[in-house]
């Protein structure tokens, strides 16, 4: 999408903009984000499969349950702003309300290659993060690796010709 689209949507604003008067940012401030939408705690795949084998070899972690996530939480709205620093890519990023992201799901879901179901937006709603007591990577001493450190890698195919060249 931040290829072909001039704007991109951040899910889970809310409807209504917070207007505050005479706050630190100024006279007059429109929080149009909110906090940001669902949060997310995306994981390197080489510390998930580094965590799979250190499970594999240690016969006394056999049978427990890990949750594995990186070591940042970011909202919807920081993953879209870390997608486009590394991509050099400048968007318009649209707020865009779990109601109106729903209504737009119903139809667009009804295209053969939909970009957006009604099942995708309900995920939405929740926050995909690590509950902090569960067993996770510090369990496995595995230092997970940070997404901003991964991503240049990652995304360098989709970065814009003047990019290319970092």
């Amino acid at each position: 999408m931040a290829q072909l689209s001039p704007v991109l949507p951040v899910f889970g604003c809310p409807t209504f903009p917070k207007i505050t008067l005479f706050g630190e940012n100024g006279a007059l401030n429109f929080d149009f984000y909110g906090d940001g939408g669902s949060k997310f705690q995306p994981v390197y795949v080489g510390d998930v499969a580094d965590a799979i084998v250190k499970i594999l070899e240690t016969p006394d972690k056999a049978g427990s349950i890990y949750e594995l996530g990186g070591p940042t939480i970011y909202s919807f709205i920081e993953l879209m702003e870390l997608v486009l620093k590394h991509t050099g890519r400048k968007k318009i990023l649209v707020p865009v309300p779990f109601w109106m992201a729903m209504m737009k799901a119903w139809f667009l879901q009804l295209l053969p290659n939909p970009l957006l179901t009604c099942d995708q937006v309900t995920l939405l709603k929740n926050d995909n993060v690590i509950d902090q007591k569960a067993k996770g990577f510090k369990d496995l001493e595995i230092q997970p690796v940070a997404a901003d450190a991964v991503l240049p890698v990652y995304l360098s195919r989709f970065r814009t010709s003047k990019k290319r060249s970092l």
